[in-house]
């Protein structure tokens, strides 16, 4: 193994070995000033980074980040996505929930909506992963919220349903994200006025959080279920 491949690789430990912001922006910036990292590799460090600052609700700097993506990865900025890829797609995925974080809820559609795209068409081409369809069933996911922040429940819907389809697939029909799933899909139910519909998912709701011993779930759910009552009359 050469030196500038073990150097790369040990760029790229210590990055992912960085448990804080802090950590991880001082790896970032030691895998920046090596010649050993291309863009490349900057650009999928970027996205790391990024989706990390997203979790901790830095959304101005994680804009920083994924607009360094889009530049390392060449992610253009029309919709003409000719070549697509499972890295450009997360790139994408990134702006579209940092737009979303940033209550920009049109650019994170326009995003959001490019990134399933571009992995719908992998999957035609039979060239999806493991981890491409996890961003699959997480943009079905970010589509159901970012519609659901606008009002557009009618577009919502087919979103939730299928993230609520794969997440029960792979995690089981008992687990708090199937349940975070459905509380999404009632309130969705209760946007569009099926509101029969939005009580059976917070009962379903109900069942598992009630299941993995969260009492103070089941209080906001039962509250829930009450309004919803209240609504029905």
């Amino acid at each position: 193994m050469n030196t500038t491949l073990k150097e790369k690789l040990k760029l790229k430990a210590a990055f992912k070995s960085a448990e804080t912001t802090d950590q991880m922006l001082k790896a970032f910036h030691q895998m920046e000033m090596s010649e050993s990292c291309d863009e490349t590799d900057i650009g999928l460090a970027s996205i790391i980074f990024g989706f990390h600052l997203v979790s901790v609700e830095d959304f101005d700097k994680a804009l920083t980040f994924a607009i360094r993506a889009f530049k390392c990865l060449n992610v253009l900025d029309s919709d003409s996505d000719s070549n697509p890829s499972l890295p450009v797609s997360i790139a994408l995925n990134l702006m579209g929930c940092v737009h979303f974080g940033l209550k920009r809820f049109s650019d994170s559609l326009h995003y959001l909506n490019r990134a399933y795209t571009m992995v719908g068409r992998l999957q035609d081409e039979g060239s999806l992963s493991d981890d491409g369809m996890q961003i699959y069933l997480f943009l079905n996911i970010k589509l159901a919220q970012a519609h659901d922040a606008v009002e557009n429940y009618k577009e919502a819907l087919p979103f939730c349903l299928k993230a609520v389809e794969l997440r029960e697939k792979w995690m089981g029909p008992y687990s708090l994200e199937v349940a975070n799933d459905r509380r999404l899909l009632a309130d969705i139910y209760g946007g569009l006025g099926e509101h029969e519909k939005e009580l059976e998912q917070n009962a379903l709701v109900k069942r598992i959080v009630k299941n993995r011993g969260d009492k103070s779930n089941v209080l906001l759910v039962e509250r829930e279920a009450a309004r919803i009552m209240i609504t029905l009359g």
